[in-house]
């Protein structure tokens, strides 16, 4: 069993430039001293060690060192470097690991690359396994929930092109709609980060445009049922400051709340948040891959 040092670094600087033994790259970060903006080349370092297993390549090799730990791990802290397959790999490590609770993320991936970076360098994940320590994991979901339902007809895991609205809507192009959505809301057609849908389990999925479709930044859910979310500026700042505001604790939030703040955040002392590209959440105990959420590890 070793000790580990966890860093956020931005996604303009490397790795390589970081003194720390595991962590990935973000969107930005801050501490209690600092908020450090992705275009700016630095590093933060939590104050805090944690004793474990740190596994990090593909995700079947991961999966393969997971099964044969001789320790059930406390948490297990993960960084993806790249979108696809999170959903799959976390259903998989389940089975391996019932119970297990997880926290991490999307390492953000810079202009010019393909991947996010991970520490130690890993193909598809890197996963620090936690063997000892009393912790505690928090999530929040700092968008107002209205009564708005739909229904959607997927074309893939994360894209659909029609929807309507529940009960008994006639089906329409869920471009125009959400088109229309952000008018109603005073937002610019870009603005795909105040408003957004979540799914039964309020776990928020974030959206963008793909041809005639919208396309989510995590798995839609099964049932095909979504329900509107949206904040106001007034609010966004506020929740998120509160959330941060705990000591000891290594916190994960969205890169698009990131770009909803207009005011430097900082954390409470011994505290680190970084803003990564989708959210490891723990929700009715089950860990579920999101975007525009937070997450947090407090150290007891």
């Amino acid at each position: 069993m070793n000790s580990y040092r966890i860093a956020f670094w931005t996604s303009s600087n490397s790795w390589k430039n970081v003194s720390a033994d595991f962590g990935c790259a973000v969107h930005g970060f801050a501490n209690s001293r600092q908020w450090a903006n992705p275009q700016e080349p630095l590093t933060g370092v939590w104050d805090e060690s944690l004793q474990g297993t740190v596994a990090s390549g593909n995700y079947d090799s991961v999966l393969k060192t997971l099964s044969s730990l001789a320790f059930k791990p406390r948490i297990c802290i993960v960084f993806f470097s790249k979108p696809t397959g999170i959903e799959s790999f976390i259903d998989r490590l389940i089975q391996i690991m019932p119970g297990v609770q997880l926290i991490g993320g999307g390492a953000a991936i810079a202009d010019g690359q393909t991947v996010g970076e991970l520490m130690p360098p890993g193909e598809d994940v890197t996963l620090l396994a936690v063997e000892e320590g009393n912790f505690e994991l928090e999530s929040l979901n700092i968008f107002d929930k209205n009564d708005l339902a739909i229904e959607i007809k997927k074309t893939s895991s994360r894209d659909f092109e029609q929807l309507r609205v529940l009960p008994g809507g006639e089906w329409q192009s869920a471009l125009d709609f959400f088109h229309r959505l952000q008018t109603s809301l005073g937002l610019e057609l870009s603005n795909f980060e105040a408003v957004t849908f979540c799914d039964k389990d309020d776990r928020n999925i974030h959206f963008s445009i793909a041809g005639n479709s919208l396309h989510a930044g995590a798995n839609l859910p099964d049932d095909d049922k979504l329900f509107l979310r949206s904040v106001s500026n007034n609010h966004v700042e506020g929740r998120v400051a509160n959330f941060m505001s705990d000591k000891r604790a290594l916190i994960f939030g969205c890169a698009g709340i990131r770009s909803l703040i207009k005011n430097p955040i900082f954390t409470g002392h011994n505290s680190l948040v970084g803003f990564m590209f989708g959210e490891l959440v723990m929700l009715n105990h089950t860990p579920m891959f999101g975007n525009l959420m937070l997450a947090k590890l407090k150290v007891k």
